[in-house]
């Protein structure tokens, strides 16, 4: 949160969380904090950065 996110959380059964960001440059920011935090306890992630699907679940 101190790295600009909007909102933080753990998801799922596995070892996944998110966070929202206002705007993409935060949330590089927020990505290079979790990336440092993990590096220090010597254990490797993979992030995405992704836009928030505005349209929501349809209809096929």
């Amino acid at each position: 949160m101190s790295a600009g996110a909007l909102g933080f959380s753990i998801s799922g059964a596995g070892p996944s969380m998110f966070a929202l960001c206002d705007n993409s440059i935060k949330a590089e920011y927020v990505i290079e904090a979790a990336i440092k935090l993990y590096k220090n306890k010597r254990l490797d992630i993979n992030t995405y950065l992704s836009k928030i699907n505005q349209e929501g679940a349809i209809r096929f």
